[in-house]
């Protein structure tokens, strides 16, 4: 068994000589982060989601999930998507999603990999290659590091908090039912 070539990690290497997690970490440097909507072109209905392995990974993914039934991307959602399916039958379910739904990137940036290069002093790679390149020092154990990273993630998913809200209130107002985010 080969080990993860990461510091200190006992984990079976998968590929690029990395663990599963590590090696998940090294594509993911660089990506974009941020809040979407999923609109739907021929109605009101609208879905909000973040992501933080980029827009077109995130899409894909929705894709996958609607087109084989899964209930990842949510009940509601789900069930519209199934609704539309239903009355587009000369339509595959692929068909339907590339036809009928379209993502919008609503607050966007990068998930910027600050690395570590004296124990007082960052800086922040912008380069994809670059980042890749750190990667190792991109995954410190360093609390200033950890901490920077996770306030950005938060700031991201308090922006997509906002914005469910935002939307189910005005459904709640208008009496519709827009929003496909599934209420607590």
């Amino acid at each position: 068994m080969n080990k993860c070539k990461f510091d200190n990690c006992e984990k079976e290497a998968v590929a690029n000589g990395l663990c599963s997690n590590h090696n998940n970490y090294y594509y993911q440097a660089g990506n974009e982060i941020g809040v979407y909507k999923l609109k739907f072109k021929n109605s009101n209905k609208l879905y909000i989601g973040f992501t933080s392995q980029g827009f077109d990974v995130r899409k894909s993914k929705h894709k996958n999930e609607l087109t084989k039934g899964l209930k990842e991307s949510g009940k509601k959602l789900l069930l519209y998507f199934n609704e539309l399916c239903e009355t587009n039958k000369e339509l595959t379910r692929e068909e339907v999603f590339c036809q009928f739904i379209e993502l919008e990137e609503i607050f966007h940036g990068r998930k910027f990999i600050p690395v570590e290069i004296d124990e007082h002093k960052f800086e922040i790679l912008h380069d994809k290659e670059s980042q890749r390149a750190s990667y190792p020092l991109n995954l410190s154990e360093n609390e200033d590091i950890k901490k920077a990273i996770k306030e950005v993630v938060d700031f991201f998913r308090r922006q997509e908090s906002r914005l469910i809200s935002h939307y189910k209130e005005e459904d709640i107002v208008n009496g519709t039912d827009y929003c496909l985010n599934d209420y607590d």
